[in-house]
């Protein structure tokens, strides 16, 4: 299913230029070229993008929908409920405890839950997917989502 019903973004938001890439390519080229399985949390996701009061392009999800150029993309391996990096969405919940120890909220992010399960920061999140990938593989090794 496309991301857009808007023809402009049949395929997603325009990519970003990786003005960093290196000579190998990123870490999950090498991962995918020997067969394993990897999983993308956070990198190369989108902004919302809207044509007036319509989303065309809903936040954090994958910025190109196919590989291109032989490289891999994180579509269908990006968990899109683990908030991509911004100041306004926490990395733990270190802040919220101690502004709940201090009683002083400057030490909140404005953004205060994320995604269909509402994680309150970026740690809780990926901890919610890991523990469910776990419990899927009972002998305590990781079952492969890509």
């Amino acid at each position: 299913m496309p991301l857009s019903q808007d023809p402009k973004y049949k395929d997603g938001a325009k990519a970003v230029p990786d003005v960093a890439e290196a000579p190998g390519g990123h870490i999950w080229d090498v991962v995918r070229k020997h067969g394993l399985s990897y999983r993308n949390y956070g990198f190369f996701l989108s902004d919302e993008i809207r044509d007036g009061s319509t989303i065309v392009i809903p936040d954090n999800y994958p910025k190109l929908r196919r590989p291109s150029a032989g490289r891999a993309r994180p579509c269908g391996v990006s968990d899109v409920d683990f908030r991509r990096f911004d100041l306004n969405y926490p990395d733990s919940e270190a802040r919220l405890m101690y502004a709940k120890k201090t009683g002083d909220d400057k030490f909140l992010r404005p953004m205060r839950g994320f995604g269909k399960f509402a994680a309150p920061s970026r740690y809780s999140e990926w901890k919610r997917e890991f523990d469910q990938m776990l419990a899927k593989a009972p002998d305590g090794s990781p079952s492969p989502i890509s």
